[in-house]
């Protein structure tokens, strides 16, 4: 039982991570963004797994331990878990050559994942030379059998193309009728911009309510934007804010920053500055360069917290770090004035070029400044 379970828990895990590493990337989110006298739409923040790159744990570790034993006992779903564990470098080293092993014993011996993950590796060129026909080969096989996964890949790798696009919308349909959430989101989505099918974005709003109601984050957020503008469903931004809200919970971080603004704001909502850094710092903690932008605001004029410079001006450091490029422009002002920190006006040049080069015009501005007063980036900058 013990053994099944890891080797199910590890199958969910890398397969989202996997997909999230290839299919486009579709998050909206709606709601203006804090700055220093002017509001403007947020930018969308997307992270996406690469193979390797995660840290391996003690878990990780005894995880693979174990699918390598059931998989020498012939289980194959085991020998996929620890095929996706030598992708990703989880709890032994990257080895693409070993996991295409795997997941072609597993493939040989009827298991249709195994067939769509050895689909991945020559779709991305992993220890394998790139062949995309063969990929999809691999995928169409494996969605034949009913693998919502090898439909949810082929399907993505079809919609690129307007001669496949169709048949990539079929696959992503058939993937969101096997359970595949986000095969329900990238079809709302390809329904909603005409992708493979005819535009309809009251159809599209119902697939994306398939995929919220499944409890898919990023199906709540774009079902909430299509209820912030009407678009194929009737105006309704309270509707709009529950689910942003819902998306939130879902893990979908940058909804967290979008109901924060609201609630800072008291738009459709009542306004609640402390629930509203606490979305904010959600959203930060979560990687969205923009939550940490709004937090750090907060931090700076005392709103629903104490005002502390040195908590903003980290913020605003941390912002910056995560390409929020205002956020680089604000974080120079700090480090410029000493303001929560020491003054270092190299750095603060080296911040007011990343804002720059961001677009940020008051970035060039103010670097244009320092360089006239011989202050220049930092080296290597």
């Amino acid at each position: 039982m013990l053994r099944r379970l890891v080797s199910a828990l590890a199958l969910v895990f890398f397969a989202a991570a996997c997909q999230q590493s290839s299919a486009p990337s579709r998050t909206t989110v709606a709601g203006p963004v804090a700055t220093k006298g002017s509001a403007t739409a947020p930018k969308t923040a997307a992270a996406s797994a690469q193979p390797g790159t995660a840290g391996t744990t003690d878990a990780d570790k005894k995880a693979a331990a174990l699918n390598r034993t059931a998989c020498d006992k012939g289980d194959m779903d085991s020998c996929v878990s620890l095929g996706l564990a030598y992708k990703q470098g989880h709890g032994v080293p990257l080895d693409y050559a070993q996991a295409k092993a795997l997941y072609t014993k597993a493939c040989d011996a009827g298991v249709q994942s195994g067939c769509s993950f050895m689909g991945v590796l020559y779709e991305d060129g992993l220890g394998v030379p790139k062949d995309t026909k063969h990929a999809l080969a691999l995928y169409d096989s494996a969605c034949a059998k009913n693998d919502a996964f090898g439909c949810a890949r082929g399907g993505n790798l079809r919609l690129g193309d307007p001669k496949s696009a169709p048949a990539g919308f079929a696959g992503l349909q058939k993937g969101c009728a096997l359970g595949d959430l986000d095969s329900c989101d990238q079809a709302g989505w390809a329904q909603l911009k005409g992708e493979g099918v005819k535009a309809d974005p009251a159809k599209a709003a119902a697939i994306f309510r398939k995929a919220c109601d499944g409890g898919d984050g990023a199906g709540c957020n774009h079902l909430a934007h299509r209820y912030d503008n009407g678009e194929g469903v009737a105006k309704d931004v309270g509707q709009a804010v529950s689910l942003y809200e819902r998306a939130c919970k879902l893990g979908n971080i940058e909804s967290c920053d979008v109901v924060g603004w609201r609630l800072f704001k008291g738009q459709d909502v009542p306004s609640d500055l402390t629930r509203a850094v606490a979305m904010f710092r959600r959203a930060c903690v979560g990687g969205v360069g923009r939550g940490c932008n709004h937090l750090a605001h907060r931090y700076e004029n005392g709103e629903g917290v104490a005002a502390d410079q040195t908590q903003a001006a980290m913020y605003y450091a941390k912002g910056c770090q995560l390409g929020d490029t205002q956020s680089c422009e604000l974080s120079g002002d700090h480090v410029a004035a000493g303001l929560g920190t020491a003054i270092d006006l190299p750095g603060a040049a080296t911040l007011y070029q990343k804002a720059c080069n961001g677009g940020e015009a008051g970035g060039c501005s103010k670097l244009a400044d320092l360089e006239r007063k011989g202050v220049h980036p930092a080296a290597g900058h």
